[in-house]
């Protein structure tokens, strides 16, 4: 009998960064009808949720199962073909979740103190025999199949940002019901849409107490509450159930809380996961590497792990060491598990009654990213030789030609190793290739990791990517081929056919000009205001439907800074995004989005990359903003190439040293410049005779590299100090290792005349010079020897 047999598995749980640990992990080797039965529980605002569940949830299935009449001893032989069993699998697992919830609320009614009763839990439960596995998922957790290496999604999440039929479904559920969606939140406060608890969002009661936080947290006013009419629970504990029938060539399952899937995709789990099962370690150690990798890799949640080795594969003879055996038949099960743990193993904390603050659960990962580093296995599992080919490439090309050994020897099957290499590969494609079209069509419906084309991403791309959401503390990055790139995709992207902006006056030409020449043709205006006239950016709102407000800070040239919170406080409660250029600050300095805003955009040529040597642009925020802007960007183009992105990654390793440098270096000759008898004045903020002073001290931990300042004298004086000066190079841009000068009138608006550029505060006497990483007391050395020759 099938049920005789136990399924050899692995379960890790992970604290990671987390103060506290809420994630949980139920297996139960020999359950009901000869069933694997297994959950991943993750908790959010306290463990209270995830604890009941773990020590309920399966005698609630058990229960539900006697009240169908299904006998409790019945077994299915293996023998049996197909699909024999009688239980209707989808309406008992929804049965015991709609159960368990009311169970669940009931209980922390009675049992929880008021301040954890608002706990809540996602739970993704597997049951599984020989030749079926069921899965319910209620959540954003995850069930994975490997079927011969190619990663299967059993489930869906439950969340509600971004634009697939599933999640603007969910929405319409939500709102259906009288629930909103905000922010990518249930009601603006919740990142998954269905889940365990969660008392707040459950019941006319629940829901008035949801109400009237809302209005003590200052998220909505009365008039907002007293609106909201409920018809239903915007978040249920209804699941979605999936049952498939195995296959020979299904391996094993890995059912792994976000935590996991926040850092790796389904088909790079499955990969890692199958290379290692090869190479003879057994689930318990896969699940524990897994859930490591995780946190090694950033994983800013609790991680659980559950990997299930379906028996249908030998690994031994997969190309791993150790011995694996029929895991439904002759092979040995696991060693043997004390008495109180043979029926239901339960893992969770030992001490984690403490409460996660609520905000916990609402940090939205970023899509997931494929791995450019890690070794590619073959889709058989063949063992690879030093150059990353294997044996099926060698009967592949067996009698061919030398003209098409040329084309595909030593690549077609496999590629050299890269997992060890310390820097991360430059991916220099223009497409990428699918195994099969059954592979193709996961990925067309999003259950396979892949970027298809070049336009639409690019590993190396993709790591820079990342490593910037990082820096900025952004949901999500899209990096482009230059600054101006970034800007005009945004703009292209976000404002409407006859939108409205608000910009301000001091800002790079070409952003200007685009906003002045290009966009009316489209119908949209611009009102252009001061960096400090508040009163401007709220008339504006007020006769304008403006899509968005955008402008650079600190400012080019005059190194203006505008203030952030005050602006998203104006700009919120009229759906304005708040767009800021963040090129002069770098998120070394500034954490624009921190401080409110919704977007980030940098040129990336100038301090990210910090070489002087690459042209590129990004644009890092809230995920369905950035999601726009990609889909704007892979129309239009604007792609990076894989070596700049490279030389971008690279120079991103240095900012913070670079920056620091430039910072302390533009601060001590912006002083002695502000006490010179040839200086009129001094553009800097960290000087406070700068007049956003203030604001700058509030939201900026440096100032940055570039000083600006004004020559006693005409034109032409100010061209012969220029002349004069030996180290910094006279050119355009900044943010380089090399210092660089210029004077606006000459470079920039040459062709402009004396009027226009008066008209937009370009005086002739003005320099911009943007520090390097060279020794400070040179550089002001060098600009007294300069002084002395006008």
């Amino acid at each position: 009998m099938y049920g005789q047999s136990a399924l050899r598995y692995g379960v890790s749980l992970e604290q990671g960064l987390r103060e506290t640990m809420e994630d949980a992990a139920q297996v139960v080797p020999h359950g009901r009808c000869g069933f694997f039965f297994a959950t991943v529980f993750d908790g959010h605002g306290g463990y209270a949720a995830a604890e009941y569940l773990q020590q309920n949830l399966y005698r609630i299935f058990t229960r539900v199962l006697d009240q169908q009449g299904v006998a409790e001893g019945l077994e299915f032989s293996i023998d049996v073909p197909g699909l024999a069993c009688p239980i209707a699998f989808t309406p008992v697992l929804t049965d015991s979740f709609k159960h368990a919830d009311e169970d669940l609320l009931s209980w922390m009614h009675a049992n929880v103190p008021d301040e954890e009763r608002t706990s809540g839990c996602t739970a993704t439960t597997v049951l599984v025999r020989k030749d079926l596995v069921v899965v319910a998922n209620v959540g954003d957790s995850r069930a994975v199949l490997s079927r011969g290496g190619r990663a299967l999604d059993l489930s869906a999440e439950h969340r509600v940002w971004g634009k697939t039929p599933g999640v603007v479904a969910e929405i319409e559920r939500i709102e259906s019901v009288g629930g909103w969606v905000d922010d990518g939140r249930v009601c603006g406060v919740l990142a998954v849409s269905r889940a365990f608890g969660d008392m707040e969002f459950k019941g006319q009661e629940g829901l008035k107490m949801l109400l009237e936080k809302g209005l003590d947290f200052g998220l909505w006013d009365q008039k907002f509450a007293d609106s909201r009419r409920f018809t239903g629970d915007p978040v249920t504990a209804q699941p979605d159930v999936t049952e498939l029938a195995l296959h020979d060539g299904d391996e094993f399952l890995v059912v792994a809380s976000d935590g996991l899937w926040d850092v790796m995709d389904s088909q790079e789990v499955v990969k890692l996961a199958r290379r290692d099962l090869q190479r003879g370690l057994d689930p318990q150690e896969v699940a524990a590497k897994m859930s490591a990798l995780a946190v090694k890799r950033g994983s800013q949640d609790n991680v659980a792990v559950v990997v299930i080795d379906l028996g249908k594969v030998e690994w031994s003879k997969q190309g791993g060491g150790g011995f694996l055996g029929n895991l439904f038949g002759s092979r040995p099960a696991m060693a043997p598990l004390s008495a109180s743990l043979q029926h239901s193993l339960a893992l969770r904390p030992c001490s984690a009654r403490a409460t996660q603050p609520r905000g916990a659960k609402l940090r939205q990962p970023c899509p997931p990213v494929r791995a450019a580093v890690e070794e590619v296995m073959p889709a058989n599992g063949a063992a690879q030789t030093e150059n990353g080919a294997s044996a099926v490439e060698v009967d592949r090309l067996a009698g061919v030609s030398v003209a098409t050994r040329a084309v595909h020897g030593g690549e077609r099957a496999g590629r050299p190793r890269v997992s060890d290499s310390l820097t991360t590969p430059i991916v220099q494609t223009s497409t990428y290739t699918f195994r099969d079209t059954a592979e193709l069509i996961a990925y067309q419906e999003g259950r396979f990791g892949s970027y298809e084309y070049g336009r639409y991403g690019n590993p190396t791309t993709r790591a820079c990517e990342e490593k910037i959401r990082e820096l900025e503390g952004a949901e999500d990055c899209l990096v482009s081929s230059s600054g101006m790139n970034a800007a005009t995709t945004m703009l292209l992207a976000l404002v409407p056919a006859g939108g409205h902006i608000v910009t301000t006056t001091d800002c790079y030409r070409r952003t200007r000009q685009f906003i002045q020449t290009v966009l009316p043709k489209m119908g949209i205006s611009a009102t252009v205001i001061d960096p400090a006239d508040l009163g401007a950016l709220e008339r504006a709102l007020e006769e304008h439907k403006v899509s968005l407000f955008f402008s650079e800070s600190p400012t080019n040239p005059y190194m203006r800074c505008i203030d952030i919170p005050r602006i998203k406080q104006l700009c919120g409660p009229k759906g304005a995004a708040v767009v800021v250029d963040s090129t002069f600050a770098t998120p070394i300095n500034q954490q624009a989005i921190a401080l409110g805003a919704d977007l980030v955009i940098h040129s990336a040529t100038k301090y990210l990359a910090g070489h002087n040597d690459v042209l590129a642009g990004a644009i890092a925020g809230k995920a369905e903003l950035v999601a726009a802007v990609r889909a704007m960007h892979n129309v239009l183009g604007g792609t990076i190439d894989p070596h700049a992105s490279y030389l971008l990654l690279r120079g991103m390793k240095t900012l913070d040293l670079r920056v620091q440098r430039q910072n302390a270096t533009a601060m001590l000759i912006a002083a002695r410049l502000e006490a010179h008898p040839l200086v009129t004045r001094v553009h800097y903020p960290g000087l406070a005779s700068h007049p956003d002073h203030a604001i700058a001290v509030q939201q900026m931990s440096g100032y940055g590299g570039v000083v600006s300042f004004e020559i006693d004298g005409d034109l032409w004086r100010t061209a012969k100090f220029i002349d004069s000066v030996q180290l910094p190079y006279i050119a355009p841009s900044l943010g380089g290792v090399e210092s660089l000068i210029e004077q606006p009138t000459v470079i920039s608006y040459w062709d402009q005349g004396p009027e226009k550029r008066a008209q937009v505060g370009i005086k002739d006497n003005l320099i911009r010079f943007s520090c390097g990483i060279e020794s400070a007391e040179d550089i002001w050395a060098d600009f007294e020897q300069a002084f002395k020759k006008i």
